[in-house]
C-alpha cells in the first residue's frame, strides 16, 4: 500500500501544506490503495521535504517527482484527457506553481506579522522539540530565498513590498 508522508492538518484540511494537499488530492482521484500519515517531521524523507511517497522500498519526494511516478506505475490521472485539456491542465498547474504559490510564501514567510502570530505557532504545535525551534526558521528561509529572484526581500511596517533593486 501507499504510504503518503504530510506536514499535520489543521484549519478542516488534512494538511497545512500546498503540496501535500496537491499529493493528496491527486491520490483521492487515481487510486483508493493509498493512506496518509501525518508525521510533520520532513527529516523522515530522503531530502528533508514533505510530502514523501514510500511505494514499497521506494521513498520519492516532492509532488512533480511523486505525481511522475504514479504515472508510470499506472495511475494516470490524465489519460482520458484530450491533448487540450492535457495542455489547459499543464498551463493551470504552472500559474498555481509560479504565482499561487508565490503569493502564499509571501504571505506565509515574508510578512512577519503574519509569520510571528501564525505561522510560527502552527508549526511550532505540529513540531517537537527541538524541531519547533529550527524547521519554521528553515521554512522562512527557503520561501525568502525563492521570492528573492522576484526582488520581494521583505515587508517594511507599512506592508509595502521592499524591492532590494530599488532600495
Amino acid at each position: 500500500m501507499l504510504c503518503l508522508y504530510v506536514w499535520g492538518s489543521h484549519w478542516g484540511l488534512p494538511s497545512i501544506d500546498p503540496a501535500c494537499l496537491s499529493v493528496i488530492s491527486y491520490l483521492q482521484l487515481v487510486s483508493e490503495e493509498w493512506k496518509v500519515v501525518e508525521c510533520s517531521n520532513p527529516n523522515i524523507s530522503p531530502t528533508g521535504e514533505l510530502p514523501v511517497l514510500r511505494d514499497g522500498l521506494n521513498w520519492i519526494t516532492g509532488v512533480h517527482n511523486i505525481i511522475s511516478h504514479l504515472k508510470k506505475n499506472g495511475l494516470n490521472a490524465d489519460e482520458n484527457l484530450t491533448d487540450k485539456q492535457k495542455a489547459d491542465s499543464l498551463a493551470f498547474a504552472s500559474y498555481l506553481e509560479e504565482s499561487v504559490y508565490d503569493i502564499l510564501l509571501f504571505a506565509w514567510y515574508v510578512d512577519s506579522k503574519n509569520f510571528i502570530e501564525v505561522i510560527r505557532p502552527l508549526y511550532a504545535g505540529l513540531l517537537s522539540f527541538p524541531m519547533q525551534y529550527f524547521i519554521p526558521a528553515q521554512l522562512r528561509s527557503s520561501a525568502r530565498e525563492r521570492l528573492e529572484i522576484h526582488g520581494i526581500e521583505s515587508v517594511g511596517d507599512t506592508g509595502i513590498i521592499i524591492d532590494k533593486d530599488k532600495k
